[in-house]
């Protein structure tokens, strides 16, 4: 995953690309941001309402994602892209997926995962780690997750705890060190 991500503590700033994302006019700091909830987000109507909200993917970009995701099978066998989302009954691991295809036709810089993985079972994160590192390479991934499994693909992780940043290193590293990350693997092993 690419490194573009630089944060200042000292001085409070964030850089993406170099740039202070302060000086970037919101619009457009908002087109760079694609991001998965912890909760999926669902909303009433058809499959293709809710996988283009607006209406910028192709039904064959949208199938391509939802085969990506492991879902078009599910998707097809209940109304195709036509079909309500409540007619798919999905679980809530089959939600991230669907969540993460949504995400994998967006295009942005930065993908933000917010707990995205902490509700499924192994195999569905497995399936959206692969997804994340063949799809979204190129892009800053920054992930908010509690279980660090999710966390050893990464750059670098950054430890927080009441709001101040604990250790900051590559994965690898903050397990040398034997401290914070290192305390939280272990009880997660």
């Amino acid at each position: 995953m690419a490194t573009i991500l630089k944060v200042t503590e000292r001085s409070g700033t964030v850089k993406v690309n170099g740039m202070d994302i302060s000086m970037i006019p919101t619009e457009e700091l908002r087109r760079w941001l694609v991001t998965i909830p912890q909760t999926p987000v669902i909303l009433p109507g058809s499959v293709r309402f809710n996988m283009s909200l607006l209406n910028s993917a192709s039904d064959e970009e949208i199938v391509a994602a939802l085969q990506k995701a492991q879902l078009w099978n599910i998707v097809s066998a209940r109304g195709g892209l036509n079909g309500s989302m409540s007619g798919l009954d999905l679980s809530y691991g089959q939600q991230q997926l669907f969540s993460l295809a949504r995400a994998m036709l967006r295009t942005g810089r930065i993908l933000l995962l917010d707990e995205a993985m902490s509700s499924v079972d192994f195999k569905t994160e497995e399936l959206m780690h692969s997804i994340i590192q063949e799809h979204f390479q190129g892009f800053t991934v920054i992930s908010i997750a509690h279980r660090l499994r999710a966390c050893m693909s990464y750059d670098m992780c950054i430890v927080l705890s009441k709001g101040s940043i604990l250790e900051i290193g590559r994965p690898s590293e903050l397990l040398e060190l034997r401290g914070k990350f290192w305390e939280l693997w272990k009880s997660q092993s």
